[in-house]
């Protein structure tokens, strides 16, 4: 991205730019739309819009490099599997496959009253 481009989307001359924004605004303004790209959404809403005639054999960020660029940035984010854990859903799935459990528990040592 150049610098005109970020005045374009600010609605700012380039000189009024350089003259008045700080270096740190600057330059977070350029990694903000390194992960935001201008025109993601309007990218994302048209391969919906594709999609709607007819089944898609690619996914948005596979022609859309503004939409891949902000996957990949919400794919940064998401946290680290824990090694060891189980893969989600397997351990709702074993829940859900478990049998007799609590079927031998006496409830009624328990005292609700308190």
């Amino acid at each position: 991205m150049q610098i005109y481009e970020l005045a374009a989307l600010l609605g700012m001359p380039v000189y009024k730019i350089l003259d008045e924004m700080p270096y740190e605004e600057f330059q977070g303004w350029f990694k903000y739309l390194s992960v935001r790209p201008d025109g993601w959404k309007e990218d994302l809403r048209t391969y919906q819009i594709m999609s709607s005639f007819a089944p898609m054999k690619k996914g948005p960020e596979d022609i859309f490099g503004t939409v891949k660029a902000v996957f990949e940035s919400e794919k940064a984010k998401q946290p680290k599997a824990i090694e060891g854990a189980l893969p989600a859903g397997q351990m709702m799935s074993k829940l859900l496959r478990a049998r007799g459990g609590d079927d031998d528990f006496d409830f009624s040592i328990l005292d609700f009253s308190k």
